[in-house]
């Protein structure tokens, strides 16, 4: 009798052996043939060949005749960014999956891969000195700040200067050319109660940086098309980037106004404080900032790690080439999912305290006195 028990024993756990090694080997069957974006492993193969071969085609920007060089390069470095852009979106998508560890590991690798593109480029295609065509004529130009500010200014300095240069003609007529670059300066104790307004060379980085306080900058439609913009070492600023850009970095920034038409791509923020910033984007990461109220239109979760007192808010800009810049930059037909912050660092099922959501009267108190001259310059012809 003991006999039999044994042998039916014996036979009971071959058969659950048996039965758990087949179940084994089909879960790793699906598991290899699954779709690689809900794959961890298949995903992160995927994801590093992808830059590796962005990275292996750096180079192919110097070579060629000399003299098709400058011709194909900045195609080429654009073909890079899209490439970059595609891949920024492929995580941005897989949020949802990856474990957190491996989303900073691929930022970090995104971010590496950015920084070689842009030094391959600036090697290939060295940047443009920034100069003023006429500082006199613009020091004699003051205007109010207002909606016609910028054009009075520019018709004056016209007329100080002799016949006025295509771009400032343009401006004069209240239709800023392309690529136009307006700055307004602080007149006496910080405030903004005057501007001054001059045309500029395209200044070809694509940067405000380096130390710069108490100055309002407008980027008009057609100045940026479309490339990467930063934004870094910046302080009591107003920036007015009223274009579609690729992508946005900003670093470094405190007590600054910053208002963006719309980003493609993504928009990557570390060491923000105590600024108000209104923008529509795809994606937007938050690093190590405080104390800064966000008016976001956003296609996907915003990310927030190691910040605190961050207030978010509707995209409120109303300048009248927004819809079109929402539209030129993909981002019209997509969800807005800009309160649907994830804090990575806030790993228990309450609220994170670190963000909040405005409430309508917050909101309302967004706007600010210097936005009426900057959106002056993107009608709503400015994107037809």
């Amino acid at each position: 009798m003991e006999d039999k028990a044994a042998a039916f024993a014996e036979h009971l756990a071959a058969t659950t052996a048996q039965r758990e090694a087949a179940q084994t080997a089909r879960a790793a069957a699906s598991e290899l043939a699954a779709d690689p974006k809900e794959n961890v492993d298949a995903f992160v193969e995927q994801f590093d060949a992808s830059l590796e071969r962005i990275r292996a085609d750096i180079a192919g920007a110097g070579e060629g005749p000399a003299s098709d060089v400058a011709a194909a390069a900045a195609s080429h470095f654009d073909v890079l960014m899209a490439r970059h852009a595609e891949q920024n979106e492929l995580l941005s998508a897989a949020t949802g999956f990856l474990p957190p560890y491996q989303q900073r590991s691929r930022q970090q690798a995104l971010a590496a891969l950015r920084d070689d593109v842009a030094k391959a480029r600036a090697a290939v295609l060295p940047k443009k000195k920034f100069s003023f065509r006429s500082k006199r004529a613009a020091k004699a130009a003051p205007a109010a700040v207002g909606a016609g500010g910028a054009a009075a200014a520019a018709a004056a300095a016209a007329g100080a200067g002799g016949a006025a240069p295509a771009a400032d003609a343009a401006a004069a007529a209240g239709a800023p050319a392309p690529g136009a670059f307006v700055e307004a300066r602080s007149l006496g104790g910080g405030r903004y109660s005057g501007a001054s307004a001059m045309g500029a060379e395209i200044d070809s980085a694509f940067s405000v940086c380096g130390e710069q306080k108490e100055r309002v900058i407008v980027r008009a439609p057609g100045s940026i098309d479309g490339h990467d913009f930063t934004i870094t070492d910046v302080s009591d600023c107003a920036i007015y980037l009223l274009d579609v850009i690729g992508a946005m970095h900003i670093k470094r920034v405190r007590n600054c106004r910053i208002v963006i038409g719309a980003v493609r791509g993504s928009v990557h923020l570390a060491e923000v404080n105590g600024c108000v910033l209104c923008l529509a984007c795809r994606q937007l990461r938050f690093h190590d900032s405080a104390d800064t109220t966000v008016e976001l239109r956003c296609a996907s979760r915003p990310i927030v790690e190691e910040c605190k007192e961050l207030r978010f808010g509707p995209y409120g800009a109303s300048f009248g080439a927004r819809d079109g810049m929402l539209e030129a930059a993909g981002l019209a037909q997509l969800p807005d999912l800009g309160a649907d912050v994830q804090d990575f660092l806030w790993l228990r099922q309450t609220h994170s305290p670190n963000w909040r959501m405005m409430s309508d009267e917050e909101a309302a108190a967004c706007s600010d006195e210097r936005d009426e001259a900057a959106f002056a310059l993107a009608p709503a012809a400015a994107t037809q």
